[in-house]
């Protein structure tokens, strides 16, 4: 095994000191890039003199465990067994070493002993107090537990030692980079010209002035172009630089990524096997410039990153030490890490100001320092601001920030603000008024003080805004994040959109699905498990394994289970899982030597097409798809496409006529359609919103009448410049691509794999040159995918 540096050393000797007092959980708080886990397994080692048993390592994030599992195999010999267990993979058979993550573990804590484990490692561990996780560690009772973090100090101040044990050892990142163990950082603060600030701060009874003033007076923000140009300036002196841009939102990292060429983008609306394949190529030195968003905050290990820019502001100390700790790992060449952050907001110039100043105590403490007293702080922490007015009135502005962090308002003065703006505006001010005058408080502070917006207006004697039920204000993500660990240390459960639509003290779930992309990811950032379709339940299940879910859930429940039961069965397959392996689940259940249940049945094709024919008579008119799918239907259209392949073609195997209502309209007005869909959308739509909206004719349509092979071919038809022009390429090409794909993916693609990925020609081009998905995959040389043996083929002209 490779050997330990000093401060490991010791660590270890805490950690068996510990175990010799009698201690069964410990607590190691040691910086991104020290070797947590370099020790962790000398420590498991150590252990092992004493006792040996299986080992559970566990973790929020599926990178983390794998990139743990490598370290673990790498040091160890080949006596050990080692298996993952998450959402993709789930090594059932006993292994000595088993990573799992905790939002599968939970569901599934169940499959094992209580005591089955010796050793336990509980990684990121300040993620431990939320509920999902809290509930793993304490079903487990290992001889011993070993919790790690870089970061333990928590948004909601929860503490950690109840669950994860006494701290015994501690090493942060300054003292890192003090100790030379961490790389050296030169910090740009970048910031357009102040203007505006001379009448606040060479006052000598200053006037009192907001945090939000401030903000507006401090802070012009740049443009796109203006902030790409400037990185590329800065980072000009660096041979071939790795850099990672954190980014506010999807929309802004897209638009950066688009201005930095060469660069790829990973966020949590992007296909998981695209998120894994652009992070793998940064990793491994392809990919040079990866802009994120909510990502690269934990547990990825680049040691070659040597630049780092920040465009999110966000104003936790804890978040901006987990991105800076991305950088801050040693490599050979690697002198420095630069990095470069926009400054949008005030209180991110205090949490730099204590940075430094943390960085110089660790500094003057530091050995090299005992030994050469001329070393000073900016040799391991460069702190350096671009704006020449910041410089010279830097101890002014932070004493004025300070100031207006310290004023309290009382209530009698946040009356008294009210009434003036209600004066001002002839009307009762709302939020949005508040926030937008400059010398008031902002409308977070009247919350604050009276619980809510409406009651501070009641309480300034005007009625309430009707339609100011719940504040509108804009959150950070990290506030967002706190509210829902807040309200789930108050339900004892994870929170549902019902919670926050109850409680008017938080955002709306509106808010929630704007920052986050969906309610569940708000979820997951906060450390939660979602109870929906998407749990971790999803992972290939064999034709036995499903088997033996149905007749172990049939002994549960002493009758035949119902499909209601196993889609509420959060430790069985999904239902989808049945249905793609037997055709339906009534199939699966008679594979099963099950009953069927007595309100189902399966039915035969002529009962199918009778229900078209009869629908038809009453009618009396040809049938569309809102016809099939009407309460009077015994059968709906997905049915009949199940069976049949199409529902068009069920309607002409019943012998009745199929509308074609586009067949009605002309070229040009086929084309204004989609001019008119285009203008509402401000963009071209895609195949799913043409699907969606019925009073559209298909995709297809357009396709069929023009004699173009890609749907987004068609948008020249309307003057835009097609964005997918890869529909031109050979037959050889197309397939190569198809087959590429499905080795990065690990599988076979499937439609929507094919729809989300914008590498590779669409699917529509694969029917129309192969004639289905299924013979391109057989073509490529795949094994078709269970519902891709369900459509029919085209024309291939």
């Amino acid at each position: 095994m490779e050997k330990l540096r000093p401060y490991q050393a010791e660590c270890l000797s805490c950690t068996r000191g510990a175990r010799t007092e009698g201690m069964k959980k410990v607590l190691v708080v040691m910086a991104s890039g020290l070797g947590k886990t370099m020790f962790a397994v000398h420590d498991v080692m150590d252990f092992f003199q004493m006792l040996r048993g299986r080992v559970l390592y566990l973790c929020h994030n599926n990178d983390i465990l794998e990139q743990a599992m490598g370290e673990f195999q790498s040091e160890l010999d080949d006596g050990y067994s080692y298996g993952l267990f998450n959402g993709t993979e789930k090594t059932l058979h006993e292994t000595d070493f088993l990573f799992a993550s905790f939002q599968t573990m939970v569901d599934w804590k169940d499959a094992f002993m209580s005591d089955e484990f010796v050793y336990i490692i509980v990684d990121e561990a300040h993620h431990v107090p939320a509920p999902t996780f809290r509930k793993v560690a304490n079903y487990f009772k290992p001889q011993f537990m070993l919790s790690l973090t870089a970061t333990p100090d928590r948004l909601d101040k929860l503490d950690l030692e109840p669950i994860c044990g006494k701290e015994i050892f501690r090493r942060d990142l300054f003292w890192g980079m003090a100790n030379g163990w961490l790389s050296k950082v030169d910090y740009e603060v970048l910031m357009d010209e102040i203007g505006g600030l001379e009448s606040f701060l060479d006052k000598e009874n200053r006037e009192r002035v907001s945090l939000k003033e401030l903000n507006r007076r401090i802070f012009i923000p740049l443009r796109d172009e203006k902030i790409v140009s400037i990185i590329k300036e800065k980072s000009a002196a660096k041979k071939n630089p790795q850099t990672i841009v954190y980014c506010r939102t999807i929309k802004h990292a897209e638009r950066i990524s688009a201005l930095m060429k060469g660069s790829m983008t990973v966020h949590c609306k992007m296909p998981l096997p695209e998120q894994k394949a652009n992070l793998t190529a940064f990793r491994e030195g392809k990919l040079k410039t990866i802009v994120v968003v909510d990502k690269l905050n934990e547990g990825i290990d680049v040691p070659s990153v040597d630049v780092i820019v920040f465009l999110r502001q966000t104003v936790s100390p804890v978040v901006l030490h987990q991105q800076l700790g991305r950088g801050l790992r040693l490599a050979e060449g690697k002198k420095s890490v630069l990095v470069l952050d926009f400054i949008a907001n005030v209180d991110r110039l205090m949490i730099i100001e204590t940075m430094t100043e943390k960085a110089r105590g660790y500094v003057e403490k530091s050995p090299e320092r005992e030994r050469n007293s001329e070393v000073e702080i900016e040799d391991r922490f460069i702190v350096n601001v671009d704006n020449p007015k910041f410089r010279e009135r830097k101890v002014d502005i932070l004493a004025l920030i300070e100031q207006a962090r310290n004023w309290h308002y009382t209530k009698d003065e946040l009356i008294t603000q009210l009434q003036k703006l209600a004066e001002e505006l002839g009307k009762t001010p709302t939020g949005k008024n508040v926030d937008n005058d400059r010398m008031m408080a902002d409308s977070s502070t009247f919350i604050h003080h009276f619980g809510s917006f409406n009651n501070a207006l009641l309480a300034a004697g005007f009625q309430p805004n009707i339609k100011q039920l719940r504040v509108r204000r804009s959150y950070s993500r990290d506030e967002l994040v706190a509210q829902l660990q807040k309200m789930a240390e108050e339900l004892g459960r994870a929170p549902q959109v019902t919670d926050t639509r109850s409680d008017k003290t938080m955002a709306s779930y509106k808010v929630f699905k704007r920052c986050f992309g969906s309610f569940n990811n708000a979820l997951l950032a906060a450390g939660f498990q979602p109870k929906t379709r998407r749990s971790p339940r999803r992972q290939p299940f064999s034709r036995d394994e499903l088997l033996k879910q149905l007749l172990k859930k049939a002994k549960s429940l002493g009758r035949n289970p119902k499909a209601s039961d196993v889609h509420a069965d959060m430790t069985m397959a999904p239902l989808n899982a049945f249905n793609n392996e037997f055709g339906t689940f009534n199939k699966a259940l008679m594979a099963a030597g099950l009953p069927l249940n007595s309100d189902r049945r399966l039915y035969t094709k002529e009962e199918m097409l009778d229900n078209l024919v009869n629908l038809q008579k009453e009618l009396g008119r040809p049938l569309v798809r809102k016809d099939v799918n009407a309460p009077s239907s015994k059968f709906k259209a997905n049915s009949y496409e199940r069976k049949f392949g199409k529902l068009s073609s069920a309607i002409l195997a019943a012998g009745l006529e199929v509308e074609r209502l586009d067949k009605k309209r002309t070229n040009e007005e086929l084309l204004q359609l989609l001019r008119d869909k285009t203008k509402i959308l401000g963009r071209f739509p895609t195949t799913l919103e043409m699907t969606d909206d019925k009073a559209m004719p298909t995709h297809t349509t357009y396709m069929d009448r023009f004699k173009i092979a890609s749907w987004y071919e068609v948008s020249a038809l309307i003057g835009m410049e097609p964005k997918k022009p890869i529909g031109i390429i050979s037959d050889e090409k197309a397939l190569g691509l198809l087959k590429t794909f499905a080795e990065t993916l690990g599988k076979t693609p499937s439609i929507s794999d094919i729809d989300n990925n914008k590498q590779i020609p669409s699917v529509a081009i694969y029917y129309r040159r192969f004639g289905s998905f299924t013979r391109a995959c057989e073509l490529a040389g795949l094994k078709p995918n269970v519902k891709c043996t369900r459509t029919k083929k085209r024309n291939t002209k």
